[in-house]
């Protein structure tokens, strides 16, 4: 639902956009929240200008309640790498070095060396990315011609396995755990294989929870803002999934009647028998709308975060 203030729509839901290749994350948001007319938006976990996939946008109290989960949440990609070349940046951007012949017997090796990298993992994340040291992120300095040590990171690989393979390219489908750099795992890769290699195409197919799902195209939610003039927009709103969407992982729990209602949405605990103990839970109102967050202990059920405005209970 959504209702006009000075800022824009107050629209709550998530859109899952096809970001393209050539645009970066924040420019696809800007548009969208424009041509939504939203007073808030936001994305959950950047993908690079060069990448292309699945982009999950948080409309209004979105914002509050998915985007910290989905950031946490495992993702799937499809991504293509070269091998025989190293590249500066890991990627097409860079210029190409280090160039090495690649293994005769590659198609007897690869499912061995791709073992290696399945499960938990270490990774050093690479100089071109958006982390942060004292403040400045890495991509300025690796810009400037500096190199700074970064710390290995723990991540986690459920599926490492090959699509295809033309020639010299290898492409191939990854699940990960937040916080994977797919470029390094491709350099990493590259050389484990003793020839190098660097990524030539990244696409996220999904992110979790929202396997399976259809992705917008930004082109046709333009298309169908041109016809959808002011504040009523209702093919539009159509396309977005409900706020709680992205919480299904969390236990729901419904309130009984509209005394427990009053009592919940103004910030007060309510009785939950036969409840089990929970950090955090999904709760909903007697008729089925999504409240917010809440905790359960002892059989009180007491809110954590509730959805800003009552009136559309």
């Amino acid at each position: 639902m959504s209702r006009l203030n000075r800022r824009g729509r107050a629209l709550d839901g998530i859109l899952l956009v096809d970001k393209p290749l050539g645009v970066s994350s924040h420019g696809v948001v800007q548009a969208c929240r424009r041509l939504y007319g939203a007073a808030k938006a936001g994305h959950t976990g950047s993908l690079d200008p060069k990448a292309s996939g699945m982009l999950p946008i948080c409309f209004g109290e979105a914002t509050k309640f998915a985007a910290h989960h989905l950031l946490d949440a495992n993702k799937q990609y499809t991504a293509e790498a070269t091998l025989g070349a190293r590249s500066t940046t890991g990627d097409l951007e860079g210029e190409l070095f280090d160039q090495r012949p690649i293994p005769q017997n590659l198609a007897e090796i690869l499912p061995g060396v791709l073992d290696k990298f399945r499960g938990e993992i270490d990774q050093v994340p690479p100089m071109h990315s958006a982390l942060k040291v004292d403040g400045t992120p890495l991509y300025k300095l690796a810009r400037a011609g500096k190199t700074v040590e970064r710390e290995k990171r723990k991540i986690n690989i459920d599926k490492f396995e090959l699509v295809s393979e033309v020639k010299s390219s290898l492409k191939f489908r990854i699940s990960c755990s937040k916080g994977t750099y797919i470029r390094t795992l491709i350099e990493d890769l590259g050389e484990a294989l003793g020839c190098g290699a660097h990524t030539t195409l990244l696409h996220r197919d999904w992110v979790e929870p929202f396997e399976g799902l259809a992705m917008q195209d930004p082109d046709v939610i333009e298309e169908l803002a041109k016809t959808s003039p002011g504040y009523n927009k209702p093919e539009m709103d159509a396309l977005l999934i409900p706020v709680d969407s992205a919480l299904k992982h969390l236990p729901g729990q419904q309130l009984l009647d509209d005394g427990q209602l009053e009592v919940f949405c103004s910030g007060n605990p309510v009785s939950a028998i036969g409840v089990e103990d929970c950090d955090t839970m999904r709760v909903y109102c007697p008729y089925g709308m999504f409240l917010g967050l809440g905790y359960c202990k002892q059989e009180t059920l007491k809110p954590l975060r509730l959805i800003a405005r009552k009136t559309d209970l």
